[in-house]
């Protein structure tokens, strides 16, 4: 091969090669760094034995008392976790009260700047409306966010009122330090899991890991992993 074809094949060999890497990053679901999550979650699912145990300060959906819950740590930011929300909402359809999902912060600040901050304004709507506060806020401001609407400390706000909570308590528990350790613990845990990159959700069957689901996946990859646990 003589020089001047080497200089033309590089190039074609460079948009080859990063056609077939963004192509892996969408049908992962957008996921940091996969393998690196395959080998440290481990055959066995050793990792996962660090996974902290459902307990009743959990933001829950579905039937809490299930045999099979599903553990989904996420990042309020990322569109590929907006995308997977989708899917949980069909897995509660279709599994009914068979099912619980559990759901955990892990806010990629690095990729998402605004992550933490929405995080803790949905801790903060926990605090002041319980369980279903939470998921008021978490659906409403998500519904902002996929509108068009940009981040800001008045559009947490504003979402707060829309949900029936008090502002000025809201705008005070923003303010202190108690949701940001919640946020934190929960991000903590994902780490020494080894989890790198959201969506990432854990399938316990009776409160013990059996597998998880590495991205956002549509609600039939899903099922294939779910039926084998729901009967």
């Amino acid at each position: 091969m003589n020089e001047k074809t080497k200089i033309f094949l590089v190039p074609g060999a460079i948009v080859v090669a990063g056609i077939i890497i963004a192509v892996a990053v969408l049908y992962s679901g957008g996921a940091i760094d996969m393998k690196s999550q395959t080998a440290q979650v481990g055959e066995g699912f050793a990792a996962l034995k660090s996974l902290k145990a459902v307990n009743s300060e959990d933001h829950i959906l579905g039937n809490a008392s299930a045999k099979v819950k599903i553990v989904t740590f996420s990042d309020m930011d990322c569109p590929y976790c907006q995308r997977f929300n989708a899917t949980i909402k069909e897995i509660l359809d279709v599994y009914g009260d068979k099912i619980a999902v559990v759901y955990r912060h892990f806010p990629l600040t690095m990729l998402h700047p605004n992550a933490e901050k929405e995080a803790e304004a949905t801790e903060c709507a926990a605090k002041l409306g319980g369980n279903g506060g939470f998921w008021n806020y978490f659906d409403e401001y998500e519904a902002e966010i996929v509108a068009g609407k940009a981040f800001s400390e008045d559009l947490l706000l504003d979402v707060a009122a829309s949900v029936g909570l008090d502002r000025g308590s809201f705008t005070a528990c923003l303010q202190s330090d108690e949701p940001g350790k919640l946020v934190k613990e929960d991000a903590d845990n994902a780490e020494e899991i080894g989890i790198t990159g959201t969506p990432f959700s854990v399938i316990l069957s009776n409160n013990k890991p059996v597998d998880t689901i590495e991205g956002a996946y549509p609600i039939e990859a899903v099922k294939e992993k779910l039926d084998q646990y729901i009967k």
